[in-house]
């Protein structure tokens, strides 16, 4: 997820009491998002070209998600039926209106968040498990929650250990809990 991408921009800031992210970035920079840009539009001429049942196939074999097969069989057949009830328009339209390619990178205006923050990434995720420590490390309430034995859908692939996070969280932005980072092994 990117922060702009979830339709989180700094001006609404001011009016959240605590932000939490699963796998997000504060955006690319100039060269690395045109890349990204190409991309998305190659990914999303490649659904409206080859249908929703092919992409949801090729989504379905990132490495990225390789978590969720650990759940079992019925919870990946759950989460195939969820993105089955996407729409070729509706993701490709993602892609061009939303993906990190279009999105203005918020790196040099994250600092003035001063909300307790918390970014999560699984431990399988590598590169979000830099960008959250990235993202802490510029915001003046941040903490990083890495969860062990996670890929990029720490909610769904391990939902106790994010429970747990999600519960330290809102602990943390009352007061009544420590913001250090931690890892999550349960």
């Amino acid at each position: 997820m990117i922060l702009e991408g979830a339709d989180v921009r700094l001006n609404y800031f001011v009016r959240l009491r605590s932000l939490l992210t699963i796998g997000a970035h504060a955006g690319l920079d100039e060269e690395a998002r045109e890349g990204r840009r190409l991309g998305d539009e190659a990914l999303a001429q490649r659904i409206e070209q080859d249908g929703l049942e092919a992409f949801v196939n090729y989504w379905s074999s990132l490495p990225l998600f390789a978590g969720l097969e650990r759940r079992g069989p019925s919870f990946v057949a759950q989460i195939r039926a969820e993105r089955m009830g996407n729409t070729v328009a509706g993701l490709a339209a993602s892609l061009r209106g939303m993906g990190a390619g279009v999105m203005e990178p918020l790196w040099s205006d994250i600092g003035r968040v001063d909300v307790p923050c918390t970014f999560v990434a699984g431990q399988l995720d590598h590169g979000y498990v830099a960008s959250a420590r990235r993202l802490a490390a510029s915001v003046p309430n941040g903490r990083v929650e890495i969860v062990l034995r996670a890929g990029h859908a720490v909610h769904q692939e391990r939902p106790d250990a994010f429970a747990r996070v999600l519960a330290g969280h809102l602990a943390a932005a009352a007061g009544t809990s420590s913001g250090a980072s931690n890892i999550t092994s349960a």
